[in-house]
């Protein structure tokens, strides 16, 4: 299953996290109806830790809470994604190891796709000082897919 989001193809959308690999990567978490994607909930990534071997102390290594499915299944915004739902939550995800492209295709994501839960740090405007966030986050409507 392939689905394209904001211009990137991410595998998915899955119903479970438990299908998810143990892997790095950005994440999009889905309000699915009829098993089709309506609107965004969430965008964000899963980070790895560093685990020294004893070849290399210095290796970077997926650790079980450094990858999507652990992230999507403890996530700390799941009562948002509840509270946004009116059909099922979908995950598509997308693996990508290499941190630096990892973080510009979520911050990348995060200004194209409106979305209900979370800061939307790509949408953070700075004028005359003040932050100005996207009036939709944590909003009760969702961010629709258009």
């Amino acid at each position: 299953m392939s689905i394209n989001m904001g211009g990137y193809d991410f595998d998915g959308p899955y119903n479970d996290p438990d299908e998810i690999k143990e892997e790095l990567g950005v994440y999009v978490v889905l309000c699915l109806v009829d098993g089709m994607p309506h609107y965004v909930l969430d965008i964000g990534t899963a980070e790895e830790s560093t685990a020294p071997t004893r070849r290399d102390p210095f290796a970077r290594v997926v650790t079980r809470t450094g990858n999507l499915r652990h992230r999507l299944k403890s996530h700390d915004r799941k009562d948002c994604w509840r509270k946004n739902i009116h059909g099922t939550i979908g995950y598509a995800v997308r693996y990508i190891y290499n941190t630096n492209e990892r973080f510009d295709v979520e911050r990348e994501l995060q200004w194209k796709l409106d979305y209900a839960c979370g800061i939307a740090i790509g949408r953070i405007l700075s004028w005359h000082g003040k932050n100005i966030r996207n009036s939709n986050v944590d909003s009760d409507q969702g961010a629709r897919l258009t």
